[in-house]
């Protein structure tokens, strides 16, 4: 993720990975390899052809050659005179990479006060490139910085049996992605197909034969017919992008759900959110709409771009005009993600309404505080 830090691990973890700088240090005798120590539970006797001796200092040398490998550009080897106490010979491994070494592992110290040429400089990395995050991750730290390291950092995923409600309005999200891509390439779409591709994500998202199957596949009929009327009165061109809003510690990327552009530029781009629910007047409270606002705004600097929420559900279109003040504000909270993300900060934030319903409950902190 572009940390600014160094990764400590043992070489048995390095196993399998690459990285671009490796620093070896502790290269002294006693230290590496580690001295012989006997058998825990040895084998009996004859029921191994070699000493577990002989074996333990091929395994070691094994593990110096892992150690050297992990590095594609830049491998740095030390080793101290004095650990603690006492003095230290240089490690016997050493010896088997001794030509190859800048200096004898026995000559004198070259790292404090030592004059490095040109020709030794360790090369500097090429810049990082800024992190970039989708918006919808991000949106999930904002809510609850654990819930998102268990889905995005542990793999865990947030799936969980979702209502026939909830699946309703996915299933028609999906279908109105689908019918945009298909609009943004000039491809029309009868309604034969338009029908078809919503009974198929009807079935994967698990509503045929539901209860209520009826009454849904009304509403959500009637509802991508709305969306299909409402674009066949637009002249306009769509375009389907991906927008970046670049914040002091990364990228924000999000795609807008519709983007319509004037042919002849006689009218103002609109850039539109649907809603499938029903209207709320906390809705535009939310931080993706600072997304909207400031996306439009960088990618249509000159055209005063006109941001819409459109309610589905009831053909109800709301202007969205947020001042500077606020979109500052929640451009500031996903700037406070994603620090929060690259420093691997992901407390649990209690919610009396959200943490029952959340997949990862019965693991979070939050459910060993509440039976307490």
């Amino acid at each position: 993720m572009g940390l600014d830090a160094v990764r400590l691990l043992t070489i048995h973890a390095s196993k399998g990975l690459e990285f671009t700088a490796v620093y070896l240090p502790g290269l002294g005798q006693r230290y590496f390899p580690v001295p012989w120590r006997g058998q825990i539970c040895p084998p009996p006797t004859g029921m191994v052809a070699h000493e577990a001796r002989d074996w333990h200092a091929e395994e070691e040398e094994c593990l110096f050659f892992v150690a050297l490998s992990r590095a594609r550009d830049v491998l740095c080897l030390s080793r101290a005179n004095r650990y603690g106490s006492q003095n230290s010979a240089p490690s016997s491994l050493l010896s088997l990479v001794a030509a190859q070494l800048p200096h004898p592992p026995l000559g004198s110290i070259t790292w404090p006060g030592s004059e490095v040429g040109p020709e030794a400089a360790i090369p500097l990395p090429p810049p990082l490139e800024p992190p970039s995050f989708p918006a919808d991750e991000l949106d999930v730290y904002i809510n609850c910085p654990r819930k998102y390291y268990y889905e995005f950092i542990l793999g865990l995923g947030g799936r969980r049996e979702d209502s026939a409600y909830v699946q309703f309005h996915r299933c028609v999200y999906d279908v109105l992605r689908w019918l945009q891509a298909e609009r943004v390439q000039g491809r029309e779409v009868n309604v034969a197909v338009r029908q078809q591709r919503l009974a198929e994500a009807w079935e994967k998202r698990g509503l045929k034969s539901h209860a209520y199957e009826a009454i849904y596949w009304q509403a959500a009929t009637a509802i991508v017919a709305r969306v299909v009327t409402r674009s066949g009165q637009s002249s306009g061109v769509f375009v389907q992008p991906e927008w970046k809003i670049p914040l002091a510690h990364g990228h924000v990327s999000f795609k807008p759900d519709h983007v319509e552009i004037s042919p002849d530029g006689s009218a103002p781009p609109v850039v539109r959110r649907w809603r499938t629910g029903r209207p709320s007047k906390s809705e535009t409270e939310k931080n993706v709409y600072a997304l909207y606002q400031e996306g439009s705004r960088r990618a249509y600097p000159e055209a005063g771009t006109r941001v819409e929420l459109v309610y589905l559900s009831s053909d109800h279109v709301e202007r969205v005009e947020l001042g500077a003040k606020t979109i500052a504000t929640r451009l500031g909270r996903y700037d406070d993600a994603i620090v929060g993300i690259l420093q691997a900060e992901f407390p649990h934030r209690p919610n009396d309404r959200e943490c029952p319903r959340c997949s990862h409950y019965f693991i979070c902190p939050v459910a060993e505080d509440e039976a307490n």
